[in-house]
C-alpha cells in the first residue's frame, strides 16, 4: 500500500491528515489496482491538486 501511494504524493493537496484503512481484498490486489483505488478514492474525495496529472477525465 505504501508504494500504491508513494506516487500519488506530490499532487495530494497539502494541510491534510489522511487515515488509510486497508480491507481485506487489499491482499489479493496488484500495484495497479491500488494505485487506482489510491486515485478514485482521493479524486472523489477533492483531495488531488490537479486530475489531469493522473490522466483522469473531467466530469
Amino acid at each position: 500500500m505504501r508504494e500504491g501511494l508513494k506516487d500519488l504524493l506530490p499532487i495530494i493537496k497539502e494541510n491534510y491528515d489522511l487515515v488509510i484503512i486497508a480491507r481485506k481484498p487489499v491482499t489479493e490486489m496488484d500495484l495497479t489496482q491500488i494505485k487506482s483505488s489510491f486515485n478514485h478514492v482521493l479524486n472523489r474525495a477533492a483531495l488531488l491538486k490537479n486530475k489531469r496529472q493522473l490522466g483522469v477525465k473531467e466530469l
